[in-house]
C-alpha cells in the first residue's frame, strides 16, 4: 500500500518540545514529516503552519489502529486543492484506512490536480469506525 502520494494541510504542534514544528489531521490519524526528512531538507524549506503541501506518506507507525501517526516526506508547497465530492471518487478499504481515488474525468492531465476530501466527508468516513483517509494523487 504505501508508499501514497496525497496533500495534506500542516498545521503547529502543541507539543512544542518535538523536531516537529507542524503536524497534519488531513488524513484524520496524525500525520508527521520524518525525522530523516527535517535532518537533510533546510529549515527555511520546511513545511509551515497553514500550509498544503503534496506529501509522499512513507510508513504508518501502529498499522490497522486509531492511536500512532503517518511518516511523511515533503514534495512540494501546493497553492491551491479541488474539493472532491461523492460521485468524483472510488474508495477502496485497506486495513481500516479508506483510500480515496479521483475518477480521471476523461483527462490525461488529472494527476496534476491536487484534491482534498471536504471536512464533512472526512467526518462521515470517521463515523464509519475507519481511522484515516487518503486521497491517492498517483
Amino acid at each position: 500500500m504505501l508508499p501514497l502520494i496525497t496533500v495534506v494541510k500542516f498545521y503547529s504542534n502543541p507539543k512544542s518540545n518535538t523536531n516537529n514544528s507542524v503536524i497534519t489531521r488531513t488524513l484524520l490519524k496524525i500525520g508527521i514529516i520524518d525525522s530523516a526528512w527535517l535532518k537533510e531538507v533546510p529549515e527555511e524549506k520546511h513545511p509551515k503552519q497553514g500550509e498544503l503541501w503534496k506529501v509522499k506518506i512513507i510508513k504508518e507507525v501502529e498499522p490497522g489502529k486509531p492511536h500512532g501517526c503517518f511518516l511523511l516526506h515533503p514534495i512540494e508547497k501546493v497553492d491551491q486543492v479541488n474539493p472532491l465530492i461523492y460521485g468524483m471518487y472510488d474508495e477502496e478499504e485497506v486495513n481500516g484506512i479508506i483510500l480515496v481515488h479521483p475518477h480521471s474525468f476523461g483527462s490525461e492531465d488529472t494527476e496534476n490536480i491536487n484534491w482534498m476530501l471536504p471536512v464533512k466527508t472526512k467526518h462521515a468516513i470517521k463515523e464509519q469506525n475507519k481511522y484515516a483517509a487518503i486521497v491517492c494523487l498517483v
